[in-house]
């Protein structure tokens, strides 16, 4: 140090080798912090063969899982291996540099969603990527046909200059071209909006927010049918709706409904395959809230704001009571942070149409 005393080293503890196991790899931990400890160990043995660390990270959660309940600690949800990657300490560093609210990895994977809840084909959700300000670099077959996509943000950029990409695939798996394409894929029997509004004079979003709330209230059934496989698919297309209820919205509505989808964005994905089939009316219900354009906070928009967030308020604890029952602790804990910024969501946009009622 400047002053010529050196710093008293961390305590330490070393271990030669686990009980039973002359051979074993030799490890070492060190206190870092007073709130945490690192742990180094060789990847060779004594014997000079190879220690067997396959599906480590799996263990050593279920490890902690042991650890917190016996020390009293708060115990962490378990994981299914489906959440999305994480961003590194460096990745959270560098937003703080750059003054973003969250990392490059974060922002990039909420545009993707956004696109994607407002696109109908594969060429406008490339379309509205480029809108959003999303660099994109296709990844083409001699043939011509394009089999993957990466997307940068503007301005992110490694040491050597060059743009920092991510794969759709490593956003989250479910982001992956081929993915996308089976929400594109077509069906026949995509519901209409209803023309009773429309006689009615209603302004294009009051319309398109009727329909997403008569969606949702149907879709709510499929959580306690027992069909597993439509229940995951109507979630999907939940996650869809929230998404495009948070790019037509505005000021602190729009803040708390951006928090809900990306909250719910985890509780839409799980080892169960979803049926695909079941998703089309609720895509083609936040297809229409994207196109029909951005809803005020008051009349008849507000009204059928506050109506569609009731609903989805409904819809993501339905959602929440779901995955608990089949043990999606990480899944269920987001669905239940997901309601919590719908319901202030519902109290701003509710505040309006009520005031009027009782006028």
């Amino acid at each position: 140090m400047g002053n010529g005393h050196r710093r008293p080293p961390r305590p330490c503890r070393h271990r030669h080798r686990p009980d039973g196991d002359d051979q074993a790899s030799r490890w070492i931990a060190v206190r870092h912090a007073p709130d945490h400890i690192h742990i180094v160990a060789t990847l060779v043995r004594a014997d000079r063969t190879r220690p067997r660390h396959h599906k480590d990270g799996i263990r050593a959660q279920s490890e902690c899982r042991k650890i917190e309940k016996e020390l009293g600690l708060r115990r962490l949800k378990e994981g299914d291996g489906t959440a999305a990657k994480r961003p590194t300490s460096a990745e959270r560093r560098k937003a703080e540099r750059l003054g973003q609210d969250a990392t490059s990895r974060e922002l990039l994977r909420e545009h993707v969603h956004r696109a994607l809840a407002a696109a109908v084909d594969e060429g406008e959700f490339f379309d509205r990527l480029a809108t959003e300000g999303v660099r994109i670099k296709k990844r083409v077959a001699p043939s011509g046909d394009v089999l993957g996509y990466s997307v940068a943000k503007v301005g992110d950029r490694n040491k050597a200059g060059e743009p920092i990409w991510f794969s759709g695939s490593k956003l989250t798996p479910d982001l992956s071209l081929p993915r996308i394409r089976k929400r594109f894929a077509a069906t026949t029997d995509m519901p209409e909006r209803h023309t009773v509004l429309e006689r009615s004079g209603a302004s294009a979003p009051v319309r398109a927010r009727h329909f997403a709330a008569e969606i949702t209230d149907s879709a709510v059934s499929s959580l306690t049918a027992g069909d597993d496989s439509a229940a995951a698919a109507q979630l999907i297309g939940v996650g869809e709706v929230l998404d495009a209820l948070a790019q037509t919205s505005f000021g602190p509505t729009q803040v708390e409904l951006r928090e809900a989808a990306v909250h719910f964005e985890r509780a839409t994905r799980s080892h169960i395959r979803a049926e695909k089939d079941e998703m089309y009316a609720l895509r083609r219900a936040a297809h229409q809230i994207v196109h029909s354009g951005s809803a005020l906070s008051r009349g008849q928009d507000g009204a059928a704001s506050a109506l569609v967030v009731d609903i989805m308020i409904l819809t993501v604890i339905a959602a929440a009571r779901w995955h608990a029952a089949r043990g999606h602790a990480q899944q269920a804990e987001a669905a239940q942070q997901a309601a919590a910024h719908l319901r202030a969501t519902y109290q701003a946009t509710a505040a309006s149409p009520l005031a009027a009622l009782r006028a």
